[in-house]
């Protein structure tokens, strides 16, 4: 039982993850609201923190953020016409 604790989870990028402490996650999750605020993607916050998408999505959601929709960043469309 204890082999399947040090093994790498199936499917996943070859290995684990150190448990964030209460001190480290606020500062992960305050870089990462930062980054998210000033436009990064939830994937990109993932990997500079070497985490799932699941687990910043739900810093993210601690930290308060107002997710954006799927799709990417909404704004102005430089090749739209506009008539």
């Amino acid at each position: 039982m204890a082999e399947y604790h040090k093994q790498a989870r199936p499917g996943g990028n070859g290995h684990r993850r150190p448990r964030l402490t209460s001190k480290t996650r606020q500062q992960v999750r305050e870089a990462m609201a930062k980054a998210y605020r000033d436009g990064a993607s939830i994937r990109a916050c993932a990997e500079a923190h070497d985490r799932s998408y699941g687990q910043t999505r739900t810093l993210l959601l601690e930290a308060k953020v107002q997710l954006r929709g799927r799709g990417g960043a909404q704004g102005s469309h430089p090749h739209k016409d506009t008539e």
